[in-house]
């Protein structure tokens, strides 16, 4: 039995969800069990909105049901320097992550609103540390997904380039420099427009209908959904 775990917060649990990805791995590989990781529950306001959106919090295993305990991502936060946190100065959690054979991670949209080239150089840096340490652990394969995109309305021309770099360069072999156990997903480049007005941002036919939203809607999960178990088959083969 293959085990993967996911880290992520609400597009991921939206991904996971509307894109049927477990009924899809079970479907495509019968021995894969998919174990995910949202938000923690930290107080009463995120009590609340459990209510409402249970699906983004907490660790779920195989069956996509919550357990107790959780993987305890620092401070709930899985932008570049949370993730890089938790893989070199987490231990425990780090450790129990190696527990699974593959670990894909991503940071959510908020992150691709990278204002300045300084801000993207420091993700770059942050990552291109998380990469040394998966780098070491030939056993475990790593799939770290580039974040998705903003919606032309939450960002700027300029912001949005560089998000289109900053995923460019995850993908690119500068980052994983051909280590066999490193397998980045470009989830921003199958989300993003490529051309025109919308260059760089969210395709309008993936946008929800609230103009502030930048979570992609159903159609982008169930379509998304199809690519990444393509990209799986050739990672499990």
């Amino acid at each position: 039995m293959i085990k993967i775990l996911f880290i992520h917060h609400s597009t991921g649990a939206s991904f996971i969800q509307q894109g049927n990805i477990r009924q899809k791995l079970h479907t495509h590989f019968p021995d894969v069990s998919l174990y995910d990781q949202g938000y923690i529950k930290t107080g009463k306001l995120d009590s609340l909105k459990f209510i409402f959106h249970p699906s983004i919090y907490g660790f779920r295993n195989w069956e996509g049901k919550i357990e107790k305990e959780n993987i305890q991502v620092p401070n709930n936060n899985t932008d570049p320097d949370g993730l890089e946190k938790l893989f070199t100065a987490s231990p425990e959690p780090f450790q129990e992550m190696l527990g699974y054979d593959v670990i894909m991670f991503k940071s959510c949209f908020p992150v691709t609103k990278i204002l300045t080239d300084k801000q993207l150089e420091t993700y770059i840096k942050e990552y291109e540390h998380i990469r040394d340490v998966c780098a070491k652990h030939p056993e475990n394969i790593f799939l770290p997904f580039s974040p998705p995109p903003l919606r032309m309305e939450m960002t700027n021309k300029e912001a949005a380039k560089r998000a289109r770099f900053f995923a460019d360069w995850l993908m690119s072999d500068t980052f994983t420099q051909n280590y066999p156990n490193i397998h980045p997903y470009n989830f921003f480049d199958y989300l993003a427009q490529n051309d025109g007005k919308f260059t760089n941002t969210l395709k309008r036919k993936y946008c929800k209908i609230l103009p502030f939203d930048s979570h992609p809607n159903r159609v982008a999960n169930m379509d998304v959904s199809n690519n990444f178990i393509n990209f799986l088959e050739d990672i499990l083969k």
